[in-house]
């Protein structure tokens, strides 16, 4: 069950994070993205939570449209996983302006239709009707 997957997810995620630059980004933000789902709710290690949030993060100024769906994923299921400040670092309210930044941009002008509409819904989904109008 998911306290079986939360063990393995946070066995695997620190490696998988670390090895990173070696992998295509696309699959391995999937991977990290299944083992995250399949942990949930027991995936409550923030130090993990914030190393996703800075992958998802990076990986959203890719070129590379599956990379940027992949990292959206990511992105939304650590929001939804909640968790306290520590999740978003050391200074949050920057962490937390960069993504809806970042979310507002692939939402008003990414070349692919699928970004914008994962962009625009996890804005609304997880900022609310502040990212609506931003998103506007």
């Amino acid at each position: 069950g998911g306290a079986a997957a939360s063990r393995l997810a946070s066995a695997a995620l620190p490696p998988l994070l670390r090895t990173s630059p070696r992998w295509p980004s696309a699959p391995l933000s999937a991977c990290l993205f299944a083992l995250a789902y399949h942990a949930q709710p027991h995936l409550t290690d923030a130090n993990v939570l914030h190393a996703l949030l800075r992958r998802a993060l990076a990986e959203m100024r890719s070129r590379h449209t599956a990379d940027r769906i992949e990292s959206l994923k990511l992105l939304g299921l650590v929001l939804s996983c909640g968790g306290d400040a520590a999740v978003w670092g050391a200074s949050p309210d920057s962490a937390i302006a960069a993504a809806v930044q970042q979310l507002r941009g692939l939402a008003a002008i990414d070349e692919s239709e699928d970004v914008r509409a994962l962009a625009h819904k996890i804005a609304n989904v997880a900022f609310g009707d502040g990212a609506e109008l931003a998103l506007s």
